[in-house]
């Protein structure tokens, strides 16, 4: 494999008019520069489609697709991905930007792990005029640990996506987990055993958006989060929990959890690290991230439950908080609640 592969960057658009030349100039300016990059207008109302034409002008690497009517992002995705022509398909979201180095940093570890399918990174958190509101590092870096997490929730950032063209193409989007097709689609590569890892860097800007997908669709994504953790668990440990004890685990609440729910939850979250460990090899580096995974999901669900509670049982839960005071105490602990309160700018 030569080592300036063609990387296909798959930038879906619509009506992005407000950021997305700034996008494109961030991947236009890569320090990595055998880039194609693949501009999908979805049928946008606005002027995207002009702005996406102009900058192609100005780069000849740009190919620019529109979908005569607004088709979604899985459909979308998809074909950018069948479109792609490069040995390596990195994503990119249409509102965000990312650093300079973020492609050649990316690729130098694919090739320096070859044995690693797919790979992210952290991101920080921008808002509409591009000021850093905070960093988030992903909650693990190791393939096995992401594994685990993804029984619970998204393992990687989507948008920060670098990943061998084979995997991607070989291995589609589902149309049915409409707005939660990374999560499916990664904890999928994670269970039939391809390798993931986070860079623990923040290569990538996420724009704060009040239009974003979790915003706009929360409760679509909410219950098709729900079915993939479960078809996860299921798939991995032969069986699936209770489904009120199940929504305290990956804390989706839309009901008033009691006090031995909650202890439940707590429980059978600890039964499935241990089942987890005594079915995979893991490293002492893995184990300590599963250890500090598990840190974040009880704060969760601690936290969680105490807030849609009744009043009577937040009295109850009290004691169960002092039980796991620790956790609140740990270096984990505090970095992951003191970023739970950050003040979130908008504007």
């Amino acid at each position: 494999m030569s080592t300036q592969p063609l990387i296909s960057v798959v930038i879906p658009c619509y009506n992005a008019e407000q950021f997305v030349k700034q996008t494109i100039d961030s991947i236009i300016n890569q320090t990595y520069t055998n880039l194609e990059i693949i501009l999908i207008d979805d049928g946008s109302t606005d002027s995207t489609l002009k702005i996406l034409n102009e900058c192609s002008l100005n780069d000849s690497r740009i190919r620019v697709y529109r979908n005569p009517e607004n088709r979604k992002l899985i459909y979308t995705l998809s074909k950018g991905i069948e479109l792609a022509a490069g040995e390596y398909i990195a994503r990119m979201d249409a509102d965000d930007t990312c650093t300079a180095d973020r492609i050649q940093t990316q690729l130098n570890y694919l090739l320096d792990h070859p044995e690693v399918d797919a790979c992210s990174t952290g991101y920080n958190v921008i808002n509409f005029k591009g000021k850093i509101l905070t960093t988030k590092f992903p909650k693990a870096i190791n393939s096995a640990t992401l594994k685990f997490i993804s029984m619970f929730s998204t393992p990687i950032n989507h948008g920060a996506l670098l990943a061998k063209s084979n995997v991607m193409k070989e291995n589609k989007y589902d149309k049915k987990y409409l707005h939660s097709e990374d999560y499916e689609l990664f904890s999928r590569l994670l269970l039939n055993g391809y390798k993931m890892t986070n860079l623990n860097k923040s290569l990538y800007n996420y724009r704060k958006n009040l239009n974003s997908v979790s915003n706009v669709f929360e409760q679509i994504q909410i219950r098709t989060h729900i079915g993939i953790s479960l078809r996860n668990l299921l798939q991995y440990f032969g069986e699936q929990p209770d489904e009120m004890i199940h929504k305290i685990m990956v804390h989706r609440l839309d009901f008033k959890p009691e006090r031995v729910q909650v202890i439940e939850a707590l429980n059978k979250l600890a039964i499935y690290k241990k089942e987890f460990l005594e079915k995979e090899s893991c490293t002492a580096e893995e184990r300590r991230e599963i250890e500090d995974f598990m840190i974040e999901q009880q704060m969760d669900i601690l936290i969680q439950s105490f807030k849609y509670s009744k009043p009577v049982d937040k009295l109850k839960l009290i004691p169960l908080l002092f039980n796991y005071r620790k956790i609140f105490y740990s270096k984990r602990g505090y970095n992951y609640l003191r970023s739970k309160i950050e003040k979130v700018e908008w504007l």
